[in-house]
């Protein structure tokens, strides 16, 4: 997973992606990590995510041209794959 950043330009991609089927499902930018908490479960450190586009396909490279839906590149620590429907997190993973 990769975002990119140019002058006029916000690209998000997505290099061997792969979640679970559902529905409803959109890619949301966390400012806050992927950590464990004491009781051992995932939680993402802040809780305050944007959610930018909804996810083409399960799987595979896909690219996200993000330049009309964020005026500029928020603080982003991980990503999730959020299912609105279920109101569920499929996965989450933090950016290096």
């Amino acid at each position: 997973m990769r975002i990119t950043e140019s002058p006029g330009m916000l690209m998000l991609t997505l290099t061997g992606f792969s979640t679970g089927a559902g529905d409803d499902l959109y890619i949301n930018f966390n400012p806050g990590l992927m950590t464990r908490n004491a009781s051992g479960d995932d939680v993402v450190e802040n809780p305050n995510t944007i959610q930018v586009v909804a996810l083409r396909a399960h799987a595979g490279t896909q690219s996200y041209d993000l330049t009309q839906v964020l005026p500029g590149l928020p603080e982003v620590r991980s990503v999730t794959i959020y299912s609105n429907k279920l109101r569920e997190a499929f996965g989450t993973a933090n950016l290096r």
